[in-house]
């Protein structure tokens, strides 16, 4: 039997109090465990869906592409370096985010993260992985991969239904066997190295054999009608994309109390995911760069020339990897997503956690509440992200809902990122609990600047400068497999509507569903967002 430590931070029944920290480690996962699950949600994702926009908003541009990446790249491995700080700060398991949020910043701030992470971030993650799943499952046909699907050959309908089959289907497993599943993310985790090696290969191969497909020495060889022109602008518009690639890197930390010596594996799986990450995309987009394609399937076309049957050999192939990659994302995803709301529903943070409970009172097995609620969840996204794609029969609407989810969670690693510089004046964390790391502020300030200028430069350029400059202009940063030929593609007026629609929603969001819990439950003790503590952990309504 382990030793039991127990720390107090708050009388009121949060994420703080009484918290027991085990060292038993059966069942738990290590650090090899802890990476996969990382890899499992960013490795294979970005690297195969955004870099098409990256050339999109790029024109091609070899040096425009490769500076987008490194950029985002020196953010998130700042930002990672950061949370190996961070990440050893005391908090209830299975907070995350959420949990280190409170130590650096406040409650309140950290309440806020744990109705939103549950409710919205990873919600969202499921429900549009499982949209970009089902339509990696139609580029498995070759002429599908190679030619695109578009409303022609496949109603869009069927893409949102499929996917919403997929995401019940993947949570329903999680909920028969944890065990089996952890298993089966980590399997998968090593598979979806295969395609990226292979790209690899075959883009440097082709960039050999066809020099004149080479954008370094023939930029204008890319197909959009500006070709090869590199822009500022480009760059910057290519950021959000990119850093969905690197993002998910801290969903370890809403599965900690099933990883094995926390402290030390969580921010070393954090940095070391991060760095492989990075140093993978950067050859993954040389070879796409080598033989002039922003597609595996045009690299691969670059690769075989006429040759028929090995042309569909090698599509068939990267189509099955793709396939593996995305379910390996939408698993470790829905992981941590029951995760996070069962903590949530567990301390009541969510509107109708008592009665949910109640309803799942005497089940072996735990994880129904949070399985029922993530259920209601994406029913709920189902009909306002996707019946409205069924009806504009693309892909836009959703993929920029994810960049758009990922810019605000960036803001919030750069802010807690910024919070552990302040600590070592405020020393809120004591040093005592959480041993100060050498270049913490470098890697930590660099981090807070990068995650707040890329949001920055949408909310004022992108969606509000630019949409009125130009408001009929085709939006070409949001779209991934499926076409828009004989559809109108977003206009920039329709993406700055959905993007600053969203924004609000994100805010709104945790303010209804305690504003919900308040009219519903007069006897909840836990201060609301607009409330706070005083020195005496009495409950202050703010007028």
């Amino acid at each position: 039997m382990g030793n039991n430590k127990t720390f107090t931070t708050s009388k009121l029944k949060t994420d703080q109090p009484s918290v027991k920290v085990k060292t038993e480690t059966a069942g738990k996962i290590g650090l090899f465990g802890a990476i996969s699950v990382i890899f499992g949600a960013m490795i294979g994702v970005g690297i195969f869906l955004k870099n098409g926009s990256v050339f999109r908003n790029n024109n091609g541009n070899p040096w425009g592409v490769l500076l987008s990446w490194g950029l985002v790249f020196l953010i998130a491995l700042c930002t990672a370096y950061s949370y190996g700080e961070i990440t050893r700060a005391r908090v209830a398991k299975n907070s995350g985010l959420a949990g280190w949020s409170s130590r650096y910043i406040g409650e309140r701030f950290g309440r806020f993260l744990k109705i939103t992470y549950p409710l919205m971030y990873y919600s969202l993650m499921v429900f549009i992985l499982t949209m970009f799943f089902a339509e990696a499952i139609f580029n498995i046909i070759p002429d599908y991969a190679r030619n695109g699907i578009d409303h022609n050959t496949i109603n869009f309908w069927y893409i949102i239904l499929i996917g919403f089959c997929i995401s019940l289907l993947i949570i329903f497993v999680n909920l028969l066997s944890q065990t089996v599943f952890t298993k089966t993310i980590g399997i998968l985790s090593l598979v979806k190295f295969a395609p990226i090696i292979l790209i690899i290969v075959c883009g440097i191969t082709a960039g050999c054999l066809h020099p004149e497909n080479n954008l370094f020495i023939h930029p204008e060889a890319y197909k959009p009608e500006t070709q090869g022109e590199f822009t500022i602008m480009g760059v910057f518009n290519s950021l959000p994309a990119i850093m969905f690639a690197f993002d998910s890197f801290l969903i370890v930390g809403n599965i900690s109390g099933k990883v094995e010596k926390p402290e030390k594996n969580l921010p070393l799986s954090i940095i070391l995911s991060m760095s492989i990450s990075g140093f993978l995309y950067f050859f993954v987009t040389i070879g796409q760069l080598l033989c002039g394609q922003d597609s595996p399937y045009g690299l691969f076309e670059s690769l075989c020339g006429d040759n028929e049957k090995l042309l569909k050999a090698f599509t068939i192939t990267i189509s099955c990897f793709m396939f593996i990659a995305l379910l390996s994302c939408c698993c470790s995803v829905s992981f941590a997503t029951v995760s996070s709301f069962d903590y949530a529903i567990e301390n009541e943070y969510l509107f109708g956690s008592s009665r949910i409970k109640k309803i799942t009172n005497g089940k072996r097995n735990k994880l129904w509440a949070p399985t029922i609620y993530l259920i209601f969840v994406l029913l709920f996204y189902f009909f306002i992200i996707g019946v409205p794609s069924g009806l504009w029969q693309h892909d836009q609407i959703y993929d920029g809902v994810s960049n758009c989810f990922v810019m605000f969670m960036f803001i919030v690693y750069g802010l807690v990122s910024l919070a552990s510089i302040i600590n070592r004046k405020t020393h809120k964390v004591p040093v005592s609990e959480v041993k100060y790391q050498k270049g913490q502020c470098l890697a930590a300030g660099i981090g807070f600047v990068g995650c707040m200028f890329v949001p920055a430069w949408n909310f004022i350029y992108t969606f509000l400068v630019d949409p009125v400059l130009d408001s009929q202009g085709s939006f070409k940063s949001w779209g991934l497999f499926y076409g828009t030929e004989g559809i109108e593609s977003v206009y920039k007026w329709q993406a700055a509507i959905i993007f600053w629609a969203f924004i609000i929603f994100i805010f709104a969001i945790p303010f209804i569903n305690d504003l919900i819990i308040k009219l519903t439950n007069k006897n909840y003790k836990q201060p609301l967002i607009w409330q706070k503590q005083n020195n005496n952990k009495k409950i202050i309504i703010k007028e």
